[in-house]
Parts: C-alpha cells; structure tokens; sequence
C-alpha cells in the first residue's frame, strides 16, 4: 500500500488535554480532524466551479470527503440509492512521538493577568489556558498542561489499494488524484496550522520538516521568511473566486501577513502578535469588533462564530516568524452583511496596518 511518512516540529506550546485538562499525547484523531479541516478549505473553490449552486457544491463536497476520509453517519444515499455509503477511511493514520514526552509536560506558561488592564500578548491570544481565581483566591479554572515547544513527532499516512482501482466520479471530475489531495492538505497544515486549543491564536502552531514519498524525501524547512512565503502564496495563487465560501475556505479573497520580523523565542512571537492584535482591537468600538468573531460581551452574546483569522508561528533559520492568514467566508446566518467581503473591512485593516512590521 502506498505510504507517505512526515516528521513536524511543534513550534509553540501545545495545549491537547483531556477530560482532566492534562496532556495525553498527540493522538492520531485529532490531527485526522485538522487535516480533514484543512482538506474542505482546500478544495471548496474546485467544486464550487463545476456546480450549479453552494447547495450542491456542499453536497459533491461532502461525498468526496466521505468516500476518501471515512463517514460513519450515513447521510446521503449510495449511488445504487439501496443504503447510505458509510465506511472506514480509505487513508489510515499512525502517530509516533517521543516515548518520553510525559517529560516534556510544563503547566506555567501562559500567566494569569496581573489585572484585567495589564494583560501581555501570549496572556490575550491564550484566555482560556492559564490558571483563573476569584477574588477570594479559589481557582475556578486550572492552568492548562502543554507539550513543550521543540518536540518532533511523525505521522504515517497509508492509502487503501482500492484508492487507486475504485476512483468515483467525483474525483476525476472535480478533485483530481485523491493522494494529491491528501497530500496538499497535510504540508498546508504544515506550514499555516496548528493543533490544540487556542491553535488559531498561534499555541500548538506545527510545521513541517520532512516529507517522504515513493523512496524520495522532500525538505520543508526554510531559511528566510521570503522563503517561506513563497511556499504559502504558491498555493494561494490557484484560489481566484471572489464569493465568499458558505463556510470557512480558501478563495480569491484569502489573505497571507507576517506580523513581526524573525525573533529568538517563539514565544516572543505570539507575545509580539498577541499585542498588536490587543492594540488594534481594542480600539475599535465594541460593534466593530463582530467580525473577529462571536459571541461578544455587551454585543452579541447568543451567536456563535470563529473569526477569520489564523495565526501561526513558524520557524525560518534559527529564528521564528509570526504570521497570520485571513479566510474570511458568510459570517453567521443572523448577520446578512456577513455575506459580502466589506463586513470584513476592519479585519482587512488590522492586516494592513501591521503587515511585516
């Protein structure tokens, strides 16, 4: 069975815990759930340009995952029409970790906020991951465990023989060879994602080190953030679409930054975009901040919805880069002017404003 073998580096602090808050390992279905993610954000565009509608472009979508990723729910009819087409991935997924990475446990970083006015940048982009008390000392929310930054961890990816000899439709028309998509999931999410609560704020940020394919392995490290760069916008440049996505995908409108030049520390670097992103936020009125997501105190407290951008820290040389990539798509069913591209003008500024300072 063909095979592709991948090591990553996790870059920042990863926060995966769980039903204690405590870190258990990198667990192969948590990264089949990123790369599962990234896979529909990938291929959105291609079919959305062969189907008449969002609806139907949904529906092709939905099929393709199912039949290449595995669907356990059965929710839409078999091609014979007799029973649903549900089954086992056609693309199984291993991990390998150090074996000693119970050792590799730390629970102090992010800190607890001095005061609700002095919160530092790591502290904003990490609510959630750091010890929180009442007034009279209790703890109310216990200090998140992490795996420390550094860690190489690698994951197998092996396909189906069937991949191969019962290709559907959906692929030759629309998504091509059903490896490649795999694969071009697996090095995006290697080179713009993450893993573990607050990966969109840039904790848990991994990147990609090595690919092995077909006896032939392929470098993904990079000397300089132009270097980088390039790599992101070689995939950019084949997503032209100017309609917003129904969901969170790439499109024509799909913007890449850097938000600080090469650091030390890549803790420095979350702290370096945590407090640009406090600064320019929190100067905009309390109603210009919905697009950067929901719910929001004292304006929108009912809805739900994760904001448009992705940031991440990625290592270039010996140093590290913050960056962020904005996928803006229709906001929220209650909110009509989240449908157009100017209901994002201010996360438009915010990108603007402090792109490659």
């Amino acid at each position: 069975m063909k095979q592709i073998r991948a090591t990553f580096q996790v870059v920042t602090p990863m926060f995966l815990g769980d039903g204690h808050l405590h870190f258990s390992g990198i667990r192969a279905p948590s990264i089949k759930g990123a790369l599962r993610y990234w896979w529909r954000a990938l291929h959105w565009e291609a079919v959305r340009k062969q189907a008449g509608s969002d609806e139907e472009a949904l529906k092709r979508l939905h099929k393709a995952e199912s039949w290449l990723l595995g669907n356990a729910a059965g929710t839409y009819p078999a091609s014979n029409g007799k029973k649903p087409n549900v089954g086992q991935s056609r693309v199984l997924l291993s991990v390998w970790q150090p074996e000693n990475w119970d050792t590799l446990i730390e629970d102090k970083w992010p800190s607890q906020p001095r005061s609700q006015h002095n919160i530092d940048g790591s502290s904003y982009m990490g609510f959630g991951l750091f010890e929180m008390r009442r007034k009279g000392g209790q703890v109310t929310h216990p200090q998140r465990q992490a795996l420390h930054e550094g860690v190489t961890f690698g994951l197998v990816l092996t396909f189906k023989p069937d991949l191969e000899t019962g290709k559907k439709d959906c692929w030759r028309n629309e998504l091509g060879d059903p490896v490649n998509s795999v694969r071009k999931a697996l090095v995006w999410w290697g080179l713009v994602g993450g893993l573990g609560s607050r990966s969109r704020r840039g904790f848990g940020s991994v990147a990609l080190r090595t690919l092995e394919e077909d006896e032939q392995t392929r470098d993904f490290t990079y000397d300089t953030p132009e270097a980088y760069e390039k790599q992101i916008r070689q995939t950019l440049k084949d997503y032209s679409r100017k309609a917003l996505p129904p969901f969170t995908a790439l499109s024509g409108e799909t913007q890449f930054a850097f938000l600080s030049n090469p650091l030390s520390d890549p803790r420095d670097a979350i702290d370096v975009m945590g407090d640009k992103y406090k600064t320019y936020r929190t100067s905009l009125k309390r109603y210009e901040r919905v697009p950067f997501g929901l719910p929001l105190a004292n304006e929108n407290t009912n809805d739900r919805r994760a904001g448009p951008l992705f940031f991440h820290v990625h290592p270039v040389g010996r140093r590290y880069v913050s960056s962020v990539l904005f996928v803006p798509a229709v906001f929220h069913p209650h909110i009509s002017k989240g449908n157009h591209i100017d209901f994002y003008r201010n996360v438009q500024a915010f990108l603007k404003k402090n792109k490659g300072s």
